[in-house]
């Protein structure tokens, strides 16, 4: 299994496995990608408790 700590882990899996044009979709945000700043920043102050 993978072990996923932050968002870069994701990010890295989602960009090996998806096809190229979903991933490119998923990973660029809307507009200014505030939303896809704001949600990395929140994801980074979380810890998860097995």
């Amino acid at each position: 299994p993978h072990k996923m700590i932050n968002v870069e882990d994701y990010q890295k899996l989602a960009k090996s496995t998806l096809p190229k044009v979903i991933y490119d979709y998923l990973e660029g945000g809307a507009d200014d990608e505030k939303g896809l700043h704001h949600n990395r920043q929140v994801f980074d102050q979380k810890w998860f408790k097995p």
